[in-house]
């Protein structure tokens, strides 16, 4: 992966690596994640397509306040982003918690989306509602002392025997718990449950009229977001396909690069021009 930058989008420093040339594919991470979760699929994208990989905040190494983190605020973000960088006509590529964002903002700012990837993404039926404490800054300093040390465990539960963990996943996961402002951010994330209820959410009903290619990509073991979770979605979105992975977890990028990058790229041979998405 190429060496990290750092964007300011509206005081917020946010990180990000920028590699290939083409039409743009912005990767989004997972709930905990960093851009570092996509490390084996970012070099094949680039023979294709300008990939851009962002530490969603308050994650990875991305400025930390204590917001209301809601998918109204990804989505508002992400169009400052990309107005920073000057990206346009993008698709979206999102894992797991990046999936929800991804589809909000395909949803609500349409105007910039090219395509959806929505890679072990759940949140397309509405839950009953459990009750929840959010989590206080107390607990979560606890958290962010004990999670490093058990790093190497949450490794080997969630990744399949032969699968090559990036380096680099561990390493910012330690610099994440290591950072002053975890505690507080993550506290911020408790608090924002209900704000990221992507069923709930007032785009909900505008998925089911988007005119974009949207992939689903989900792996038939995952134990986070069950295969039927891709299978609802796959009957929201109207130029929805479904690929299944037999033996898969979690964490498809990581698992089965190949798959996320074959996605990416039935996306991008099936979009639309800007003109014709807004006509």
């Amino acid at each position: 992966m190429d060496e990290a930058r750092y964007a300011n989008v509206d005081g917020i420093r946010t990180r990000y690596v920028r590699a290939g040339a083409g039409p743009c594919v912005l990767l989004l991470h997972g709930m905990m994640g960093a851009l570092s979760h996509w490390g084996p699929t970012v070099a094949p994208l680039t023979a294709a397509a300008e990939v851009v990989a962002l530490d969603l905040p308050p994650f990875g190494a991305s400025d930390k306040p204590p917001l209301v983190y809601s998918l109204a605020f990804y989505a508002d973000f992400l169009t400052r982003f990309v107005r920073v960088l000057g990206l346009r006509d993008v698709t979206l590529v999102g894992h797991s918690f990046g999936g929800k964002v991804a589809a909000y903002t395909a949803a609500m700012r349409p105007e910039w989306v090219a395509g959806l990837v929505l890679v072990a993404t759940d949140g397309f039926a509405a839950t009953p509602e459990k009750p929840r404490r959010p989590a206080s800054v107390a607990r979560m300093r606890a958290l962010c002392v004990v999670a490093p040390r058990l790093l190497p465990l949450a490794g080997r539960l969630f990744f399949p025997k032969g699968v090559s963990v990036p380096p680099a996943m561990f390493e910012d996961a330690r610099a994440f718990f290591a950072d002053a402002d975890a505690p507080r951010a993550l506290a911020a994330i408790s608090r924002s449950a209900e704000a990221l209820d992507l069923a709930a959410s007032d785009a909900a009903p505008r998925l089911s009229r988007l005119a974009l290619p949207v992939e689903i990509v989900a792996g038939t073991n995952d134990r986070a977001m069950p295969p039927a979770d891709a299978r609802r979605a796959a009957t929201i979105f109207p130029r929805a396909h479904l690929s299944l992975l037999p033996g898969v977890g979690h964490l498809v990028p990581i698992e089965r690069p190949a798959a996320v990058v074959e996605a990416v790229r039935a996306v991008l041979a099936a979009r639309a021009p800007q003109e014709e998405r807004t006509a």
